[in-house]
């Protein structure tokens, strides 16, 4: 504790003793004052340089002084003065926080409601639920449709049972934790856990970028070179070409998210979205890490913009091939295959983009609401994209169908 007179000219360390009876014996007025910051430290090095000159005499250092240091903040007390239990620099209590060393760390989250009305809850979570169900569904379907018919066992239909895999998946690691919200008044997550749907999400994100573009690849050996398409494009090389697509997809961002996780959260603790994602968490550091910020944003312009400029390379001469060819209905059934695809990459690209490759000063009800698209719309529209404007599956679904 410091104790410093009010008047204009008399500055003097004095111990709490000697502080008190000058209180009482008299009339000036004295404060005392907790240090808990660089503001509000007093008697530094540049404050006392300013007191001598204002004064026109020296602050002298009692003899047996002691420098006590509390983080940035630099105290003068006298030795028989007891040293003051400081305060840690929070804003959040109890059960969310852990205190170490005047430094907090936070311990849980807390996620922002999507709606306080409860009537609107209900109807959000009968949606979501509703949702979540179909998308497994859709996507089991697919998945013992292929591998229970001989003829579907072809690489774009191994690839097609990888993507629908991966989304089954993807919008387990997200909607499940959506529904627990909408039922519950505060809906908390632990660090950990907070960081391990981050790393998922992004995970799945990623190998699904990379799946995509290998569909396009497959495509592209497909239609512009038919007859090297068994050798190119053989099973055996599919399921290494997907296998690689998981293994980097959970590689990807393995070290700007490990990066993000080292931030100091000082707190609040209520992150302003429905689920961890970048720009909430970063918001919540009390370090502002443009290097962190700067690695994040190269790792995902890099996979998205190199996968989308091969995607969009390799339709161009898709496109090109199909128009030169002469059997017509050879063209209506190349274009019947590829727009599917087409449809997919937009509909996922379009929105990741949007949420990852903007300038700052963006509002989070945006990312809530284009986040809702790629998670709850697109895996939702993929099954029946694919499906519906594919005779071949169609045909061996009806005969799975009858056999039952």
């Amino acid at each position: 504790m410091l104790f410093e007179s009010s008047s204009d000219h008399d500055y003097e360390t004095v111990s709490a003793s000697e502080a008190e009876e000058e209180l009482k014996d008299s009339g000036n007025e004295y404060s005392v004052r907790e240090e808990s910051s660089d503001e509000e430290a007093t008697l530094c090095a540049d404050e006392r340089s300013v007191l001598e000159e204002d004064n026109d005499m020296p602050i002298v250092q009692q003899p047996g002084a002691e420098r006590f240091p509390i983080g940035r903040p630099e105290l003068w007390v006298a030795p028989n003065m007891e040293q003051p239990e400081f305060p840690a620099f929070t804003v959040q209590t109890g059960s969310d926080m852990e205190v170490m060393n005047n430094h907090s760390t936070l311990k849980s989250f807390i996620f922002q409601a999507l709606s306080s009305h409860q009537m609107v809850k209900s109807i959000l979570f009968f949606l979501f639920l509703m949702d979540y169900l179909l998308i497994i569904t859709g996507n089991l379907a697919i998945i013992v449709v292929i591998h229970s018919n001989f003829h579907l066992r072809k690489p774009m239909y191994l690839l097609l049972s990888n993507l629908s895999f991966l989304e089954i998946w993807y919008t387990t690691s997200t909607i499940p934790n959506m529904l627990a919200g909408l039922l519950q008044d505060v809906r908390r997550i632990s660090f950990a856990g907070c960081f391990i749907q981050f790393y998922f999400q992004f995970a799945l994100g990623s190998t699904e970028c990379f799946l995509l573009t290998l569909m396009g690849y497959d495509r592209l050996l497909a239609i512009c070179k038919p007859l090297y398409y068994q050798k190119l494009m053989s099973s055996r090389v599919c399921m290494l070409l997907a296998l690689s697509c998981w293994v980097a997809g959970f590689l990807w961002f393995l070290a700007p998210i490990a990066l993000i996780s080292q931030l100091p959260f000082c707190g609040p603790n209520k992150i302003n979205h429905f689920l961890c994602d970048r720009g909430p968490l970063m918001s919540l550091s009390c370090k502002h890490d443009y290097l962190t910020e700067i690695t994040f944003f190269a790792f995902a312009t890099t996979m998205n913009v190199s996968t989308f400029l091969f995607i969009l390379i390799t339709y161009m001469y898709i496109i090109y091939t199909i128009l030169r060819m002469s059997s017509a209905a050879g063209r209506q059934k190349a274009f019947s295959t590829c727009s599917s695809h087409l449809i997919v990459v937009s509909l996922f690209f379009g929105s990741v983009m949007f949420m990852y490759m903007r300038p700052a000063g963006h509002t989070f009800s945006q990312d809530k609401v284009v986040s809702l698209l790629y998670i709850a719309v697109t895996p939702l529209l993929n099954p029946l994209i694919y499906t519906l404007r594919n005779n071949e599956f169609k045909q061996a679904l009806g005969k799975m169908l009858h056999q039952e």
